[in-house]
């Protein structure tokens, strides 16, 4: 695997497409497919700085027993007129447009950033693609690296030894064990509290 950006948009079988999202992953490349749709990543003069072609096949979908024609046909224009795709392409920092074509027919040319260095960690961005973010960014990133990333789940990230728990885990760990043995004790106080009140009673039972 390597560092990409992830691009999840949605294509029209009409010919549209709309850009949902985009981040960078840890992930493979997309396989030039040689296929009928183009995607491109541009730079600020849109030039082409990588491309990769692929097929997208419109989800097709079964008429389910005993619906009418009608019902039929808007449940096949419904289901099968668009498609969600995704496309992972090499984390190029610089590059400025994300465009898709289908033959000569541009469906989309979208200005995108993963990093602006503005000092915030915002939009596209995380800690894979830009400076601007931490580690704590919702993303996980399990590499041997020498980081404890805190938003793995435990045992994900082989960084996150003993050794290498963040001291905000460690703080809220403490805390929640100070919360038990003072309910412990309260517990405790309350039952010894009830028996002394009760003694006669539970002694003449």
């Amino acid at each position: 695997m390597e560092k990409c950006i992830l691009f999840v948009l949605t294509i029209d079988k009409n010919g549209s497409a709309k850009l949902e999202n985009y981040f960078a992953v840890e992930d493979f490349v997309t396989k030039d497919e040689n296929g009928a749709y183009t995607f491109e990543l541009l730079d600020s003069g849109k030039s082409v700085m990588y491309k990769i072609t692929k097929d997208v096949v419109f989800t097709s979908v079964e008429i389910p027993y005993g619906w009418s024609f009608e019902e039929s046909q808007e449940l096949l224009e419904e289901t099968s007129s668009y498609e969600v795709v995704y496309i992972t392409m090499p984390l190029i920092t610089n590059a400025s447009y994300f465009r898709v074509s289908k033959g000569d027919f541009i469906l989309l040319e979208e200005k995108i950033s993963v990093c602006n260095h503005n000092g915030i960690c915002e939009n596209h961005e995380n800690s894979l693609s830009c400076g601007d973010c931490s580690i704590n960014d919702a993303l996980c990133v399990p590499d041997r690296d020498g980081v404890c990333d805190p938003d793995c789940i435990v045992g994900l990230d082989p960084d996150c030894g003993k050794k290498s728990v963040p001291a905000e885990q460690k703080e809220q760990a403490y805390g929640q064990e100070f919360l038990f043995i003072w309910f412990a004790v309260g517990a405790a106080v309350l039952i010894a509290g009830f028996l002394y009140l009760n003694r006669k009673k539970l002694a003449a039972a």
